[in-house]
């Protein structure tokens, strides 16, 4: 076997790798997160944007966490991002938040994780940023999305009205800087 069809065989494995392996790990997140339901329809998430993550879904309400989870929004370490929720009912005692569980615990504490939305156009849009922690754990992770009527919204139980919404995070390490301490000068003749 030749050194050129080795180097290429071994190329190909690589690329399968890169490109293949990390959707295996977004579909085994094996993580047991709690359990968030909603009674009655009325409020309903129906599009979620992430940065330049825009997810619209063609779908109906869900009354217990509506999986989305095979859909993997990518995000930097260190780097902010706008979030937006799109209510499709609103009521302008409306409120929505979002969690990422950053330390991949499988819970979503709210005193670290949780991002608080607010709206200024009667609850038919809620916005927010967010700066992703440099502490964070890096790779796939959860992201919670819950929209609720009046009361605040929790990550976990119940609430009469809203949506819940699951999505998977892929959280990237800054890259790592070069350190160059000094440059030279080329002596002469160059």
């Amino acid at each position: 076997m030749s050194n050129y069809t080795m180097l290429f065989r071994s190329m190909r494995i690589l690329l399968m790798g890169i490109f293949f392996i990390p959707f295996l790990y977004a579909s085994s997140n094996s993580l047991d997160y709690c359990s968030a339901s909603t009674t009655y329809h009325d409020e309903e998430i129906i599009a979620f944007a992430f940065g330049s993550d825009f997810i619209n879904k063609d779908d109906n309400w869900s009354s217990t966490i509506a999986d989305y989870t095979h859909l993997v929004i990518t995000a930097k370490m260190g780097e902010v991002y706008e979030l937006v929720v799109y209510n499709g009912d609103a009521w302008s005692s409306d409120k929505s938040r979002v969690w990422i569980d950053y330390n991949q615990d499988g819970k979503f504490d709210t005193s670290s994780e949780e991002i608080i939305l607010s709206s200024s156009d009667g609850g038919s849009t809620f916005t927010g940023k967010v700066t992703i922690p440099m502490n964070a754990t890096a790779g796939y992770t959860r992201l919670r999305v819950r929209l609720t009527y009046s009361s605040d919204p929790t990550p976990c139980g119940s609430s009469s009205y809203g949506e819940v919404e699951d999505y998977t995070i892929y959280l990237i390490p800054p890259i790592p800087d070069a350190q160059i301490k000094g440059l030279k000068s080329p002596a002469k003749p160059f």
